[in-house]
C-alpha cells in the first residue's frame, strides 16, 4: 500500500522530463484508500472498494520505476540505497502499528486467536504475509478474516516481494540491453505473461490468483510501462478525455464490483487501466481530473494513505471482536483510521523518511533488530499457547470445547484413498456401519464410537472436510476438486459393493452447497466441479437430484440409509462468546431465540421430504433436541454444546445421543 516518496521528482511518460511534485497522484491515492476504507467498514457502502489496492499497485510500479530509471540513467542508482529508502518508507510505520496491535491483543484476544495473530506477525516480519494468509484463509472475502488483525498486510507482502525482484531485473536490463525499445519489450512481455496467467488462475486457482505476486505483478508492471514508455496524449482535449475516462473506470469498478466478482484477472483491468489513464493525463496539470485530484483535502488524505491503510483494518477487527457494530461503530472506525493515519504520518513516517534521521547502517540494523523482536514475540506466543495464563481456569476450560473430535481425523482422505478409511468402535470387529460426510461427520464420531463399543459394533469413517456425501457435487472451493470428485465416486462404489457394510450414515452441512448461508461465500456460487450453472435454481435442482441419486443408489444396493439432517448453526462462535462473557464476569446464555431454522433450511428439508419412502430410510433430526419453543440450546451442564459456529462440541454430540440410537437398529 505504499509508494515512492511523494515529493521526489517524477519522470513522466513523455518525451520531455517533468520535474516537480504530482499532487494529482496523492489525490489518486486518496480515492484508493477511501474506497478500501468504505468497503471494509461495510461492503454495502462500496461493494468494489477493494480495487483501491490495485490502484495502489499501479501507482507504486509507476513511481518506483520512474525513480529507479532516472537514477540508473544518471549513474546514481545503488541497490543498498534503494532498500534503505524502502525500509525508511515502509517499516517504521508498519512496526509501530504492529506493536500497537500487540498491546491491544494482549487485553483482547483469546489464546488461540493470539497465537494466530502472533504467527501472522512473524510472516509480516519476513515479508511473506500473503503466503501465510493464502494457507490460513484461502478466501480474502471469507467471514473468518474479521478476526485477523494483520490480514491487510498481504498487499505489503506482494509489494515487498516485487521490490526484492524488480530492482535486479531493471538494473540488469539497463546493463545488458542497450536499446530502450527492447527494454520496454521485455517489461511488456512480463506484463502480458502475468496478466494472462492471472486471467486463467482466477477461475482455476482463485486464492493463489488473489494473494500471489506472479498473478499480481502485471499491475505494478503496468505502472512500470507508463514510466518507461514515450506514450502520451497529444492534446489537452485528449488529456481531459483520458483523465475523465480513467476516473470513471475506477469509480465504476468500486460501485459495480462485489465479493462475487472473479478477481483479479480480467476484472482488475478496468481499475488498473483507469489508474494508468489518470497518471498519463495528469502529466498536464490543466486537466479537469488533475485539478480535481489536486484539491487540498484529497491530497492530504493521499499523503496519509499508507498510515491510514495500516491502521484501519486492525481498528475494524478490534471493534468487531468486541462485538461493536452499527453506524456509531463504523463512524468511529472511519474517523479513528484518519486520526491514527495522520498521527502516524506526522510523527513516524515523516521523521524516518529524512536521510538526516539515522545513518544507513543504523537503518538496516534497526530493521533487522525489529524483525527479530517480532519473531521472538511469535515464539513466546507459541510456547505459551497464546499467553493463555492471561485467562482464568474457567475461561480456559470453556475454550477446550473448541478442540472437537480430537483423535478422529481421517488421514485416508488426505491421500484420497477411501479403501484405507479408519475404523472406530469395537476393536477386531468387522465394521457394519459406514459414516460418510464432511467435518460434521467427524464431530459425531466421539459419541458414535462410544455407542458402537457398548454394542460390540464397529464404524468405518469416509469423507473429508467441506465435501458433502453426494455423487458428482464437489464444491468448487475445495483443493484438488478432481481428486475429491473421484474420492466420492470411489466411496459410493465401496459402500454399494461391500456386503459387510449394511448401514450408511450420511451427514453434512447440507445447505452450504445449495443455498446462501449468512456469512458464507464461495468463489463459484452457481457451480460444482462437475458441472457449472448460470442460474441458481438450476444448480439447486441439480444438487437435489444428486442427493436423491446417491440415496437411491445406496437403497438399491440393499443398504439401510440414515440421513442426519442439518445441525442448527448459532450466529456466533459459542465457546469464544462464552469465554468472553466469563472473562467479563457475565454468565453465558443457556439458549438464544432461533425462530428461523425451518425457513433457513427449507430448500434442503424439501429435498429430504421428496425422497421415496422406504423402511430402510431413516431421518434423524438433531433440531428435535437442540431447539425447543424457538430457543436454540447452547449451554448444558455448564458445557457449550457447540465447538464453534456450526459444529457440535463433544458435549453437544453426546447431548443428542438418544437420537442416534436408530443408527444401531437392524
Amino acid at each position: 500500500m505504499n509508494s515512492a516518496t511523494s515529493n521526489h521528482r517524477l519522470l513522466l511518460a513523455g518525451e520531455k522530463s517533468f520535474t516537480g511534485y504530482r499532487p494529482d497522484i496523492d489525490g489518486l491515492r486518496a480515492i484508493a484508500i477511501l474506497g478500501v476504507l468504505l468497503y471494509h467498514i461495510d461492503h454495502l457502502l462500496l461493494g468494489g472498494g477493494f480495487v483501491g489496492v490495485d490502484v495502489f499497485f499501479v501507482i507504486s510500479g509507476f513511481l518506483i520505476t520512474s525513480l529507479m530509471a532516472r537514477e540508473i540513467e544518471a549513474g546514481r542508482f545503488t541497490i543498498t540505497q534503494f532498500y534503505e529508502r524502502r525500509i525508511r518508507r515502509i517499516f517504521p510505520a508498519l512496526f509501530c502499528m504492529i506493536v500497537g496491535c500487540c498491546v491491544a491483543t494482549w487485553f483482547m484476544l483469546l489464546p488461540a486467536d493470539m497465537t494466530r495473530f502472533a504467527t501472522s506477525v512473524k510472516y509480516v516480519a519476513i515479508s511473506i504475509p500473503n503466503l501465510y494468509f493464502l494457507e490460513e484463509i484461502q478466501d480474502y472475502f471469507s467471514p473468518a478474516v474479521s478476526q485477523l488483525p494483520m490480514l491487510h498486510t498481504w498487499s505489503l507482502g506482494v509489494e515487498e516481494q516485487f521490490y526484492f525482484v524488480f530492482p535486479l531485473v531493471l538494473t540488469s536490463l539497463y546493463r545488458y540491453v542497450r536499446n530502450s525499445d527492447m527494454r520496454l519489450t521485455v517489461i511488456a512481455a512480463v506484463f502480458i505473461v502475468s496478466f494472462t496467467t492471472s486471467c486463467i488462475a482466477v477461475h482455476e486457482q482463485p486464492a493463489e490468483a488473489f494473494f500471489l505476486l506472479p498473478y499480481r505483478a502485471w499491475e505494478m508492471m503496468l505502472g512500470s510501462l507508463l514510466a518507461m514508455t514515450k506514450l502520451r496524449f497529444e492534446s489537452v482535449r485528449w488529456n481531459h478525455v483520458g483523465g475523465v475516462t480513467g476516473l470513471l473506470m475506477i469509480l465504476a469498478s468500486m460501485a459495480m464490483y462485489t465479493e462475487e466478482t472473479a478477481f483479479p484477472g480480467l476484472a482488475a483491468l478496468a481499475p488498473c487501466m483507469g489508474t494508468g489513464l489518470l497518471i498519463l493525463s495528469g502529466a498536464d496539470p490543466r486537466t479537469i481530473t488533475a485539478r480535481l485530484l489536486s484539491c487540498k483535502p484529497l491530497v492530504f488524505v493521499g499523503l496519509i494513505s499508507y498510515s491510514v491503510y495500516l491502521w484501519h483494518w486492525p481498528l475494524l477487527v478490534f471493534a468487531q471482536y468486541r462485538g461493536l457494530s452499527g453506524i456509531t461503530s463504523s463512524a468511529t472506525v472511519f474517523v479513528g483510521s484518519l486520526v491514527a493515519g495522520t498521527l502516524s504520518w506526522r510523527f513516524i513516517e515523516q521523521p524516518f523518511r529524512k536521510t538526516s534521521f539515522g545513518k544507513r547502517r543504523a537503518v538496516f540494523a534497526g530493521w533487522a533488530i525489529s524483525c527479530v523482536i517480532l519473531i521472538c514475540f511469535w515464539h513466546a506466543a507459541r510456547v505459551t499457547h497464546g499467553f493463555s495464563k492471561r485467562y482464568s481456569t474457567d475461561v480456559l476450560r470453556v475454550l477446550e470445547f473448541k478442540n472437537w473430535a480430537t483423535g478422529y481425523r481421517n488421514q485416508a482422505a488426505k491421500s484420497f484413498r477411501p479403501e484405507d478409511s479408519p475404523v472406530y468402535g469395537t476393536t477386531g470387529v468387522q465394521p457394519d456401519i459406514a459414516l460418510w460426510g464432511d467435518s460434521h461427520a467427524r464431530a459425531l464420531l466421539p459419541v458414535l464410537d462410544a455407542m458402537a463399543k457398548t454394542r460390540g459394533r464397529a464404524i468405518k469413517h469416509f469423507g473429508m472436510n467441506g465435501v458433502p456425501p453426494v455423487l458428482d457435487a464437489t464444491p468448487m472451493n475445495v483443493k484438488n476438486p478432481t481428486k475429491v470428485s473421484k474420492y466420492n465416486a470411489r466411496t459410493l462404489e465401496i459402500l454399494t459393493k461391500d456386503p459387510s457394510l449394511k448401514t450408511v450414515i450420511l451427514i453434512s452441512r447440507w445447505n452450504l452447497a445449495n443455498q446462501a448461508i449468512p456469512g458464507i461465500r464461495t468463489q463459484h456460487p452457481f457451480s460444482f466441479h462437475e458441472r457449472a450453472f448460470d442460474d441458481w435454481n438450476d444448480m439447486e435442482s441439480y444438487y437435489a437430484a444428486q442427493i436423491q441419486k446417491t440415496v437411491r443408489t445406496l437403497l438399491a444396493a440393499g443398504k439401510k440409509v440414515v440421513i442426519i439432517e442439518p445441525i442448527p448453526a448459532p450466529p456466533f462462535n459459542v465457546p469464544d462468546k462464552f469465554a468472553k462473557n466469563l472473562h467479563n464476569g457475565l454468565e453465558p446464555e443457556a439458549s438464544i431465540s432461533f425462530p428461523d431454522f425451518a425457513r433457513q433450511q427449507k430448500s434442503i428439508l424439501d429435498v429430504f421430504d421428496r425422497l421415496e419412502p422406504s423402511d430402510r430410510l431413516v431421518r434423524i433430526r438433531p433440531r428435535d433436541k437442540l431447539i425447543s419453543d424457538g430457543q436454540l440450546l447452547l449451554w448444558f451442564d455448564r458445557q457449550p454444546l457447540f465447538a464453534d459456529q456450526n459444529h457440535l462440541s463433544t458435549a453437544g454430540a453426546f447431548f443428542i445421543k438418544e437420537l442416534l440410537a436408530d443408527v444401531f437398529t437392524h
